[in-house]
């Protein structure tokens, strides 16, 4: 008779690592979508300008004119009631050109960043920064694929949204002066894709990717081997078998012979299944 070896189930599996960043306010989709609500109650249907009575009529010079410049609304005293005192500075800039323009912004480039801050701050003075994530064909397909709630969507670079949701027909989105009107309106509406033929997305860097999935634990289980006896007789079949374990890809077995001081390597069986047996020499 033997000894029976030591024996060491192994564990492979993938872990993926994330680099931590500071969040400024709850961004799950649904917490984003009550503070888009929250934009849609208090400014749908009105203009974004400094009076709010009228929009800008007419093109203008730099797109726009000083009644729908961004700089200029937050210091109008219906948005300081409405919103409290806030900077353009702490707004996103997603054109990517000149900061000072863009993120003081005109029409629905500046709504566009004045909205996406509104959305992803926790308080007036938090810098909302964002990323450029591609740009695609405006199809259904990219739409589902590559946009989350909340996302500036520039379209075909001449309108700024805010995506919502998307059918099969459009995508449902807020923003401000639409189809170049010049009345600088705010509206929740929809889009068909027949409207623009390309899209770039650009992001809140303190978004939450996967926020409505909560955390688990992938620690892989750790499995036992059953029902092993301390010892069998020479050239014995040994079945080696455990119960499947929970964040487990697969088993690598490995055999040892213990001498009584020290382990003798005898065999590595990788991708083992549960039920496995091997005969093994006296020792």
């Amino acid at each position: 008779m033997k000894k029976i070896i030591s024996l060491t189930l192994a564990l492979i599996m993938f872990i993926s690592i994330f680099s931590a960043q500071y969040v400024y306010a709850d961004t799950s989709d649904s917490a984003i979508l009550a503070r888009i609500e929250d934009l849609c109650d208090k400014l749908e249907n009105t203009y974004f300008t400094k009076d709010r009575s009228t929009g800008c009529g007419k093109k203008s010079s730099g797109h726009g004119c000083a009644n729908c410049l961004t700089s200029n609304i937050v210091q109008a005293s219906w948005f300081k009631n409405m919103f409290g005192n806030a900077s353009t500075n702490s707004f996103a800039n997603s054109y990517g050109k000149d900061v000072n323009y863009t993120r003081a912004g005109k029409s629905c480039l500046g709504f566009a960043n004045f909205a996406e801050w509104y959305i992803f701050k926790s308080s007036n003075s938090d810098v909302i920064s964002t990323t450029k994530i591609g740009t695609y064909d405006f199809n259904y397909n990219n739409i589902s694929k590559y946009a989350k709630i909340g996302d500036i969507l520039r379209l075909n670079n001449s309108h700024s949204v805010i995506y919502i949701s998307a059918s099969a027909s459009g995508i449902n989105v807020l923003d401000s002066n639409f189809n170049g009107t010049y009345n600088c309106m705010v509206d929740r509406h929809n889009i068909s894709y027949d409207s623009y033929s390309y899209f770039t997305i650009s992001r809140a860097t303190n978004r939450q990717i996967s926020p409505e999935e909560p955390e688990t634990d992938k620690t892989p289980g750790k499995p036992a081997l059953k029902s092993l006896n301390s010892n069998y007789w020479s050239k014995e079949n040994i079945t080696f078998s455990w119960n499947s374990t929970a964040n487990t890809t697969h088993y690598n077995l490995y055999l040892y012979r213990f001498n009584g001081e020290t382990y003798e390597w005898i065999e590595n069986i990788f991708y083992a299944e549960s039920g496995i047996t091997r005969s093994l020499p006296a020792g």
